[in-house]
C-alpha cells in the first residue's frame, strides 16, 4: 500500500532527511520519500497504522497528518 501524508515542521532538506530516516525505520514500512517543497511524505507499507507513523516521530518538531 502507498500513500501519501502531510508533514508539518519542516523547515530545511536536514529535517526532510530526518523525517525520512525516522519513517523508514517503523516495521512494516518499506520505503518513505519525504518532500520538503510540498510538506509531504509517500510512504510505502504493510498497513502500518497511522498512530505508529506518528510515534516514530514523537519527540521531533515534526506531525504527520492523513491527507483526505
Amino acid at each position: 500500500m502507498k500513500k501519501t501524508y502531510t508533514i508539518t515542521g519542516m523547515t530545511c532538506d536536514g529535517c526532510a532527511n530526518t523525517v525520512k530516516r525516522l519513517l523508514s525505520k517503523v516495521a512494516g514500512v518499506k520505503e518513505a520519500n519525504v518532500s520538503l517543497a510540498e510538506k509531504t511524505a509517500e510512504v510505502t507499507h504493510d498497513d502500518v497504522p497511522l498512530s505508529a507513523l506518528k510515534i516514530a516521530l514523537r519527540g521531533f518538531p515534526y506531525e504527520i497528518v492523513d491527507r483526505e
